[in-house]
């Protein structure tokens, strides 16, 4: 009965084996289909097709885009726990909240990027006699603002979603 007893996961534990399994799995995916998901976070402009490229660096932005998605099921169930979010429906409404950071952070970066190509980079390069150009981009910073999303999500999480204990004085 000991041995049984002491191999059990407590039930407030049993979140981190899901939780790692997902992140395992986020992780995969990032590295397969890194080109395929920015290649719908590129806004569409008439006449400049975007090339996802990643520079030569230490850390690749797909390697690092990977590590992002890896660390989302992280920082959810570790507000959870600074937060001491216990319901069910507050766990899922404060993910729902932090994914919604998340998307804002990637609409953010898109509009900036469109916004940019428009008014810049196509009066400057489609002329007469050239009405389309390839032009190779590294998604670095879409995924900088998919981290202060998370970042924002999980702060703003702790604290409208948090467990407000009282304490006897």
């Amino acid at each position: 009965m000991g041995i049984l007893a002491t191999s059990k996961l407590k039930p407030s534990k049993t979140i981190y084996v899901p939780t790692l399994i997902l992140s395992v799995t986020l992780f995969i995916l990032g590295q397969v289909l890194f080109v395929n998901t920015f290649k719908l976070f590129e806004p569409q402009i008439d006449g400049i097709f975007f090339q996802i490229t990643e520079h030569n660096a230490t850390l690749k932005t797909s390697i690092i885009f990977s590590f992002l998605l890896f660390v989302i099921p992280v920082f959810i169930v570790l507000t959870w726990r600074l937060a001491h979010i216990t319901s069910f429906r507050k766990k899922i409404a404060s993910a729902l909240f932090i994914l919604i950071f998340i998307t804002i952070g990637i609409f953010m970066r898109h509009q900036e990027v469109k916004t940019y190509f428009t008014t810049v980079v196509r009066p400057a390069l489609l002329t007469k006699d050239k009405t389309s150009i390839t032009y190779p981009i590294d998604p670095i910073n879409f995924v900088y603002y998919m981290l202060a999303g998370l970042i924002t999500g999980c702060v703003l999480t702790f604290v409208f979603f948090r467990q407000r204990t009282k304490y006897n004085t």
